[in-house]
């Protein structure tokens, strides 16, 4: 796949993921360009979503996962992050992570390479700082070690669905392949 068709495909993910939270006002965090850049990406594709844009902070991923829901908590509301790679995002699994938050103090999306497409939390963020340690997200065992951080911490969880995100090609391409 060439750098076009990429970001073609990327662009695609991000639109749908973006759609999933179309009765919201998500964030988008992203490491570059400005909200008029990503309001005309959403306007080109004909989607007429309010977004606001912040530009991503921290070093590593989990420094800006941490920073974005630090930023965007409020007070009695549940946050959440997800990633724009999930070809089966809807509006399903977020009304199921927002249900979930009811009983659960954390509420994760596992994918099938032992990652994770959506994290929640009902609880300050504040107080799970710890679930961000760990600067390498690129290996099968990230969620498994977000698991065992929520029950150090001593939260709840409920674990979503598994679903394939697209780190890959070849996650693409299997996610085309069933459908």
């Amino acid at each position: 796949m060439g750098n076009q068709r990429a970001a073609e495909v990327y662009g695609s993910l991000l639109a749908k993921t973006l759609y999933a939270f179309s009765d919201r006002t998500p964030v988008l965090c992203t490491t570059d360009g400005t909200e008029q850049d990503w309001q005309q990406f959403v306007d080109q594709r004909g989607m007429t979503i309010e977004f606001t844009h912040q530009l991503q902070q921290g070093d590593t991923l989990g420094d800006k996962m941490y920073s974005a829901m630090l930023r965007n908590q409020q007070p009695n509301r549940g946050i959440g992050i997800v990633g724009s790679d999930l070809p089966s995002i809807g509006q399903q699994i977020v009304e199921l992570a927002e249900q979930k938050l009811h009983t659960h103090d954390l509420v994760i999306g596992p994918s099938y390479d032992g990652g994770f497409y959506l994290l929640a939390t009902n609880k300050p963020i504040e107080q799970l700082e710890s679930l961000f340690d760990g600067s390498n997200y690129s290996h099968d065992q990230v969620l498994n070690n977000l698991v065992r951080r929520a029950r150090a911490l001593g939260v709840t969880y409920h674990l979503l669905p598994i679903e394939r995100d697209c780190d890959t090609i070849e996650d693409y391409e299997a996610t085309m392949s069933a459908g």
